[in-house]
């Protein structure tokens, strides 16, 4: 079951991490263990320039969708 993270919350993630970004030599790094079409992750990514995003997923389609958004996807499933 698929629920994405509400935008309201992807909001309130990003304020937060804009205020505590690193220097911009550092890289900041950014993991979805449940990435769905990587949406939510690339709005955080959004909020850091230079940000390099990660996300792992359940699904082709999502992880599909999440390729186009997303620096790093992985697609497993550990239960089949």
């Amino acid at each position: 079951l698929y629920s994405p993270t509400p935008p309201g919350v992807v909001a309130a993630c990003a304020t937060l991490l804009r205020a505590t970004a690193p220097p911009p030599r550092q890289i900041y790094r950014l993991l979805d263990p449940c990435a769905g079409e990587g949406l939510a992750l690339a709005a955080l990514a959004a909020a850091i320039p230079g940000a390099r995003t990660y996300g792992i997923g359940l699904n082709e389609e999502g992880g599909a969708a999440a390729r186009g958004r997303l620096d790093e996807v992985l697609v497993i499933d550990a239960y089949r």
